[in-house]
C-alpha cells in the first residue's frame, strides 16, 4: 500500500485528541469511524498507517492484538513535534506541495519539509 500523507496526518491528529494521561485510543475495525478524522478513510488504510506511524516512532506504547485491533497510549514528542509542524492547512498544503515537486512522501522527507517551512515563516 503507498503511503497516504493525509492519512497519516489525520491518524496522528486522531491520536493526539484521543489520549492524555489517563486516556487509551483503542482502534478496531468496527468503531474506527467514531474518530471524526478517520471517517473518510477504509479500516485496511487507517490500520497501514497506524503501523508505519508505529515503525516510525510517533507513538511511545503501542500494541497490534490478534484480532486486527490497536491500542495507542499516547504520542512520542517526535510526533508532537511533527503534529506541530502540519497542524495548519495552510502550511499542510505548503508542505505536500513541496513534496510533490521533490517527488517524495515519506514520513521522514515531510518531517523535514515542514520543519524547514515553518523555520522559514520567522
Amino acid at each position: 500500500m503507498k503511503l497516504n500523507p493525509d492519512c497519516v496526518r489525520d491518524v496522528l491528529l486522531a491520536v493526539e485528541e484521543n489520549t492524555g494521561v489517563h486516556a487509551v485510543m483503542e482502534i478496531d475495525e468496527d468503531d474506527y469511524t467514531q474518530y471524526q478524522q478517520l471517517k473518510k478513510y477504509k479500516y485496511e488504510e487507517v490500520a497501514y498507517h497506524i503501523v508505519q506511524c508505529n515503525l516510525n516512532g510517533y507513538f511511545t506504547d503501542f500494541a497490534e492484538r490478534i484480532d486486527n485491533s490497536y491500542m495507542i497510549v499516547d504520542l512520542s514528542p517526535k510526533a508532537h513535534e511533527f503534529i506541530a509542524n502540519i497542524r495548519s492547512d495552510t502550511n499542510w498544503k505548503k508542505i505536500k506541495e513541496k513534496a510533490l515537486t521533490i517527488g517524495s512522501f515519506s514520513l521522514s522527507v515531510l518531517a523535514d519539509i515542514a520543519k524547514k517551512i515553518i523555520l522559514s515563516q520567522f
